[in-house]
């Protein structure tokens, strides 16, 4: 699936960001291909590279926030 959506994006792994709330399903799969790994609401595992509790703090993530002020 995730191979899927970067082929069909045309975004190259290292420059994606996957936010899951499922630890095996979401988090754990997209890590396995090479994505930044976002847990909301996931439990937490070796393949997190994030974990917010609201999803506006994925704008600090991807460096978006600056930006907006």
């Amino acid at each position: 699936m995730f191979e899927t959506a970067l082929r069909e994006a045309d975004v190259a792994a290292d420059e994606a960001l996957m936010i899951g709330d499922r630890y095996e399903h979401d988090v754990a799969g997209a890590k396995d291909v090479g994505l930044a790994t976002v847990a909301y609401g996931a439990e937490d595992g070796p393949a997190v590279d994030y974990r917010v509790d609201d999803l506006r703090e994925i704008l600090d993530i991807v460096g978006v926030r600056d930006s907006l002020d």
